[in-house]
């Protein structure tokens, strides 16, 4: 392993305590407020409820997996299945909610600090790491999104962890140690597939990296290498991914509305190939419109924030932290553009006086982000800003890098970063605390929100 990886330096850990504590307070500080439901709550808390209390067979264009798991923490945690999920706004008391929302919770919390370490992996230095999920700690977008009943935050860490692993894994001298690797990062990879189907990235990304990795070394054992750690990958992927397709056969054994899409018959692979099926018609046919669906080329902008929830003053809206999402986009441009300029040209960011440094990891975050968004842009069916959360994450992971790599970041502490560093994070800090009241509802959020929307209209 490279010497900028996440066992190498045992300060290194301080940071990821720092991220672990400021995240956790920010995901569990009110997280049974409001005590109403929030958006897709209203969806998909009757599903776990099918899960957890009942049994009755319903119907989700959504794979089953990140239901299943919330529906089970919420069981442990004394949930009964006794909320209805009737509308919007509904009467939602801290005794249910907080159950239902304790584990997309702690995949946010997790979140964070997968992000700091597979910065670490790919190259970057200890602070740019730390800066990099500290980014992710601030974004509003990120943390509304798994603080209420969503699948979004399972999606996000499985996707991330699943690649880190992967990346742990290829730099293991010891092939028991390799393989097993191999086979968790399977796991995982099937937990955002199992999330929902643009987790199919987990499975995209090892393929690139293997694929690039025996360009440099077109010889049969390499490909031997690669195609044994693809049969721990897959295996590991296989068990899991159908596991969370069994139980939810096994669990839904019911009567209910899912029936009007056709009954199961008790053969299980057939009646996962049905589902499949008609899960991917059901997402081709949805042509309903939403007033706050958005276009794909607005995403990275912010546009068309989403209203999840009002009340008297009160108010949650899915919106970003403009400093982590217009700061992404704008440097992804232009270090790709940096970059592509580089290979074609003796073009140097590098001053010539300066050592040379190992070139971080760039094209993959780069890789992933295209893998990730470009299939988004020709979806037919209403789509909606949390769909950009896993480009805009490969756009961090992106830019921190490069920044690193062009010496924006001191390889040094806290204390000793440029003054350009300070300001940064000062501004972006502000406009987190500044939007917060929005993404947990707080009172007055709604006063919070007009003065913001008379700044930026097109946010309404």
């Amino acid at each position: 392993m490279n010497k900028s990886g996440f066992f190498a330096n045992n300060k290194a850990f301080i940071y990821p305590f720092i991220l672990l504590l400021f995240s956790v307070f920010t995901h569990f500080y009110h997280l049974d407020k409001p005590e109403n439901i929030i958006f897709d709550e209203v969806h998909f808390g009757k599903y776990i409820n099918s899960y957890c209390c009942s049994g009755e067979r319903f119907f989700d264009i959504h794979p089953p997996h990140s239901k299943l798991l919330i529906a089970g923490a919420a069981k442990l945690l004394g949930y009964d299945g006794a909320q209805t999920f009737d509308y919007i706004g509904e009467k939602f008391p801290s005794e249910r909610n907080h159950a239902l929302r304790f584990l997309p919770a702690v995949w946010g919390v997790l979140l964070v600090v997968i992000i700091y370490f597979l910065l670490l992996e790919l190259g970057a230095c200890t602070f740019a790491a730390f800066f990099g999920g500290l980014l992710v700690a601030i974004d509003n977008a990120i943390l509304v999104q798994t603080r209420i009943i969503a699948l979004d935050g399972l999606l996000l860490l499985s996707i991330f962890a699943s690649i880190l692993v992967f990346l742990l894994a290829t730099k293991q001298p010891q092939a028991s140690r390799r393989n097993t690797l191999y086979l968790l990062s399977g796991c995982l990879a099937a937990l955002a597939v199992g999330s929902k189907f643009t987790g199919l990235v987990a499975l995209a990304m090892p393929f690139y990296y293997a694929i690039v990795s025996w360009f440099h070394d077109k010889t049969i054992t390499h490909l031997k290498q690669w195609l044994l750690a693809a049969s721990y990958f897959l295996l590991g992927f296989s068990v899991i991914y159908l596991l969370g397709y069994y139980l939810h056969f096994a669990l839904l054994d019911q009567p209910g509305p899912g029936d009007a899409w056709g009954q199961v018959t008790g053969s299980f692979f057939k009646d996962l190939i049905w589902l499949h099926k008609t899960m991917y018609s059901a997402n081709s046919g949805l042509t309903a419109t939403h007033i706050d669906a958005s276009y794909w080329w607005g995403w990275p902008f912010m546009h068309t924030p989403i209203y999840y929830w009002s009340a008297p003053n009160q108010m949650i809206y899915f919106i970003g932290n403009p400093f982590v999402w217009w700061f992404s986009i704008i440097f992804l441009f232009a270090g790709s553009i940096t970059m592509l300029l580089m290979r074609v040209s003796d073009l140097s960011v590098i001053a010539k006086s300066e050592p040379a440094k190992d070139t971080p990891n760039l094209w993959f975050p780069l890789a992933g982000y295209l893998i990730a968004f470009i299939p988004l842009t020709s979806v037919p069916r209403a789509l909606f800003l949390y769909h950009y959360l896993t480009p805009l994450l490969f756009s961090l992971l992106f830019v921190v890098l490069w920044l690193d790599y062009i010496g924006w970041f001191r390889h040094a502490s806290f204390l000793k970063q440029r003054p350009s560093v300070y300001i940064y994070l000062a501004l972006s800090l502000a406009a987190f605390f500044l939007l917060l009241p929005m993404t947990l509802g707080a009172q007055n959020s709604a006063a919070i929100g007009d003065v913001i929307f008379s700044v930026f209209p097109g946010w309404r």
